[in-house]
C-alpha cells in the first residue's frame, strides 16, 4: 500500500526532524530509503540520522540509502516549464522502481522538487508534478514524504497541496514545538512506535543529551506501544528538556488511565510501567478533554 504525506514546515530544523523520523524507522527495519533534496538538506538529514544511531555508511555501502540532487533531477524532466510525463517516468520512475527492489521493506522516499517549483512561482507545474507522483504511487507501492516551507503557502496553496496528499504531518494539538521542546505525530502502527524511538534519539542527541538515549528509548517504546495497542488513533510524542531533567510524554485519544499490572510467571508482557517506574524519577497521566498524555521524567 502506498502512502503520500506532506510536511508544511516552519524552518529547516522542523523539516529535518520530520524527514529523519520518516526515514530513520524505515532504515532501522530494513527498508530502502531515497532522498531527493537540496545539498544543504541532504547533509542535515545525513547528520541527524547518524546522530540518531543509524549506521549511514553501512546503509550507503549496501545500497539501502541513496540520494539525488533535487534541482538536477528536476531539470531532467522539465520541458517548457512543465514536467513531461515520459521524461518523469524515465528519470524518477526508473529510479524509484530500481531502488524499491533493495532491502526487505517498502521504499521510503523524501522529495522537495515540488517545493523548488513552487518557490520559483511555477505553482501549476508543482501541482502537475504532485499528480505524476500520485500516478507512480498507484503503480509502485512506496511511501513518499514531500516538504513545503510554510512561507510559500497561503490558505489556498495549503488546500491545493493537501488535496494531493493522503496525510499531513502536524504537531500535537495545543503543543507546538519550541526551543527545548520537540513534538511529533506518529501513525497508529508498530512502525509508528519505531519511528518514535528514532525521534527521541535524534532529538536528545541534538540537545547534547545522548547519554539519555538508551533509557529514553525504552520509556518511549513502552508508552508508544501502549498508545498503539489501546489508544485507537494517531499519537503524539513530546520531549521537553529542563534543568537536569527530560520529560517524555505520549498523547493518544483514549482517556483510559494505565496502571501497573502484576505479570504472571513466565509472561513476556505486563511489565512496561514497572520498567518506566525504575528508569524514571516520576511518571503519571494527564487527562485532556479528548484523550490523555502519559509522561515520564528522566534525570539527566
Amino acid at each position: 500500500m502506498s502512502q503520500h504525506v506532506v510536511s508544511v514546515y516552519e524552518d529547516d530544523t522542523a523539516l529535518v526532524s520530520a524527514i529523519t523520523d520518516f526515514l530513520g524507522a524505515a532504515l532501522a527495519t530494513g527498508s530502502p530509503v531515497l532522498v531527493v533534496a537540496t545539498p544543504a538538506h541532504t547533509r542535515a538529514v545525513a547528520m541527524a540520522l547518524t546522530e540518531g544511531g543509524i549506521d549511514l555508511a553501512a546503509a550507503v555501502d549496501s545500497g539501502m540509502y541513496r540520494t539525488a540532487d533535487a534541482a538536477t533531477l528536476l531539470a531532467s524532466f522539465i520541458v517548457d516549464g512543465a514536467p513531461d510525463p515520459a521524461r518523469f517516468e524515465a528519470a524518477v520512475g526508473a529510479l524509484v522502481r530500481e531502488h524499491a527492489t533493495r532491502g526487505t521493506g517498502r521504499l521510503h522516499a523524501f522529495g522537495e522538487m515540488v517545493a523548488l517549483l513552487w518557490d520559483d512561482g511555477a505553482v501549476t507545474a508543482a501541482l502537475e508534478l504532485e499528480a505524476l507522483w500520485n500516478g507512480l504511487l498507484s503503480e509502485e507501492p512506496f511511501s513518499l514524504l514531500c516538504g513545503y516551507p510554510q512561507r510559500l503557502l497561503d490558505a489556498e496553496g495549503q488546500s491545493q497541496v493537501c488535496a494531493h496528499h493522503d496525510d499531513v504531518l502536524e504537531p500535537a494539538p495545543g503543543e507546538p514545538s519550541a526551543p527545548g521542546r520537540a513534538v511529533r505525530r506518529f501513525e497508529h502502527t508498530a512502525s509508528g512506535a519505531r519511528a518514535a524511538r528514532v525521534f527521541v534519539a535524534v532529538t536528545l542527541n541534538a540537545w547534547g543529551r545522548g547519554h539519555l538515549v538508551d533509557h529514553a528509548q525504552v520509556v518511549v517504546s513502552e508508552l508508544a506501544g501502549n498508545a498503539v495497542r489501546y489508544g485507537g488513533g494517531r499519537f503524539w510524542v513530546t520531549i521537553e528538556q529542563g534543568d537536569g531533567v527530560v520529560r517524555i510524554g505520549v498523547r493518544d485519544s483514549s482517556r483510559a488511565v494505565p496502571f501497573r499490572r502484576t505479570a504472571p510467571p513466565g509472561s513476556t508482557g505486563g511489565r512496561g510501567l514497572h520498567i518506566i517506574d525504575v528508569l524514571s524519577r516520576s511518571w503519571g497521566t494527564t487527562l485532556h478533554a479528548t484523550g490523555k498524555t502519559v509522561w515520564a521524567v528522566l534525570d539527566d
